[in-house]
């Protein structure tokens, strides 16, 4: 039992050291470690819209992402922590082409539920609809 003991208060150092650790106490009177959960979305769009075709438009994953930490500001930022491009579609009928962006929210300083990651995803709807093209 004392080794035990013993690997349990590294591991609670180790987990101090780094940063936050969210507890519970559990009827048994222990306490359990709780992180953050972490949430995925999956947002695509087609981003080949009239406008953009006119323009020899060609998509900047680098300004999208930017775009959409500069519009969330500082304080929803934060929680956003990747984007990652998964999928890209063309409709052979009609020439459409469409990009999907896989979007993890976590926050390691507060539990993040699912109410406020459906928030925080529908804010970043709002800027890939207003900024990028129609949301499929």
């Amino acid at each position: 039992m004392k080794k035990n003991n013993n690997k349990k208060k590294k591991r609670k150092k180790k987990q101090q050291k780094e940063g936050w650790m969210h507890t519970i106490l559990i009827p048994d009177g222990k306490t359990r470690g709780l992180d953050s959960p972490e949430w995925y979305y999956d947002n695509s769009f087609w981003n080949d819209n009239q406008q953009h075709a006119a323009a020899n438009y060609t998509f900047d994953e680098e300004k999208f992402k930017a775009t959409i930490l500069e519009v969330l500001g500082n304080e929803h930022s934060a929680s956003l922590v990747s984007i990652e491009h998964f999928d890209s579609y063309r409709d052979v009928k009609t020439g459409r082409g469409a990009l999907g962006y896989r979007f993890k929210y976590h926050n390691p300083y507060y539990p993040l539920g699912k109410e406020a990651s459906l928030k925080l995803n529908e804010k970043v709807r709002t800027i890939i609809s207003d900024n990028f093209g129609e949301l499929r």
